[in-house]
């Protein structure tokens, strides 16, 4: 089965950062193993919905505010080692988004 590297936008999340919420955005990476590269999208994303860092440290969207949205940024087929080397990623790089 193939392996991907695949690169995920998210917009619209309220993280807190030293007690302070804000709208955020981030971009991390997550190395998966599927069939396709449509399906190593759905398991990345799905990763990411369940990391238990990230659920920490959000808050619910109270509302006006549009929903919390992940969005495939990049994706490749990478070979077996290198994702053996990184599976299945961990970390975000965050940054806050204008109102």
């Amino acid at each position: 089965m193939p392996y991907f590297k695949v690169m995920l936008e998210g917009n619209n999340f309220l993280i807190e950062f030293n007690g302070e919420v804000k709208k955020s955005g981030f971009l991390t990476t997550r190395w998966v193993e599927a069939q396709t590269p449509e399906k190593a999208e759905l398991v990345a994303v799905k990763l990411v919905k369940k990391d238990k860092s990230l659920l920490d440290i959000m808050h619910n969207v109270n509302g006006e505010e549009p929903s919390p949205m992940i969005y495939l940024e990049e994706i490749a087929q990478t070979t077996w080692f290198q994702y053996m080397l990184r599976k299945p990623g961990t970390g975000y790089s965050f940054y806050p988004e204008d109102k």
